[in-house]
């Protein structure tokens, strides 16, 4: 008798049963912060403004799950390359204005390293008010749209490429010095993070700053690609003092 294959059943996440509440939506659309993102999503994907706006309404949570668990990253590689090619970001991270705890920051700090900085809201502001802003982005399609949004502005923008000696190395691209570094919404996200703050920690200026908002105090993820830290955050910043809630600098 002739087996039967079974097919294989998928799940399918809903991701629409949640969105955004409409006095959210209403401040991406209005809000400070946003840098006409949603103008710039149209011109750069080429949708309606309405499929743009559907898209960005959706919770963001429920856009990165269903996408994560399509993947079903298994280990370090596979999760990076997850973050390299997801397009539930680009819409997720738009609904992120410019991180206000940026604004005590100076231009005369010197370089500012906006490391995984999305769709670039903090670089694009910070570039506006002056700051030498450097970004860099594993995921292909934000650091295209970055790019887009800075040659729509005119603005001057120091892209790094996470690449090393003709390899994907987005710990070790980075190697000159800054006056800060921000970190809003990344270690979180990265396998052994000590590795990469250690290396960054490494490349702030005496006197310069990290500036993060990592969940590792709570040590309860909120979702799937949320990790857990092996080690302790303040064990991993040395040479670096804290001075405000997620506000390190290093005084030498």
């Amino acid at each position: 008798m002739k087996s039967i294959k079974r097919r294989r059943r998928v799940r399918l996440v809903p991701l629409w049963h949640k969105a955004l509440s409409q006095r959210k939506l209403e401040a991406v659309v209005n809000g400070d912060g946003f840098n006409d993102v949603l103008d710039d999503l149209v011109a750069f994907t080429g949708l309606t403004p309405a499929q743009v706006m559907e898209r960005v309404r959706r919770t963001p949570h429920n856009h990165y799950q269903s996408e994560f668990r399509w993947h079903s990253p298994r280990d370090h590689s596979e999760l990076s390359w997850y973050y390299r090619v997801t397009y539930g970001y680009l819409f997720g991270n738009a609904a992120h204005p410019y991180w206000s705890k940026l604004d005590f920051l100076d231009p005369g700090i010197g370089p500012v390293l906006d490391y995984g900085g999305g769709v670039g809201n903090n670089v694009i502001t910070l570039a506006e008010r002056g700051f030498d802003v450097h970004y860099t982005e594993i995921s292909v399609i934000q650091e295209s749209f970055l790019r887009f949004r800075a040659a729509r502005r005119g603005l001057d923008i120091e892209i790094i490429e996470p690449y090393a000696d003709g390899a994907f190395d987005p710990v070790g691209c980075i190697h000159d010095p800054f006056g800060a570094i921000i970190l809003q919404d990344v270690l979180e996200h990265v396998p052994d993070y000590q590795i990469l703050l250690g290396h960054l920690i490494a490349h702030v200026k005496p006197g310069g700053y990290i500036i993060e908002n990592s969940p590792f105090n709570q040590l309860a993820p909120s979702i799937d690609i949320h990790l857990s830290a092996a080690v302790p955050l303040e064990s991993t910043m040395r040479g670096m003092t804290p001075i405000a809630d997620g506000i390190w600098q290093r005084i030498e």
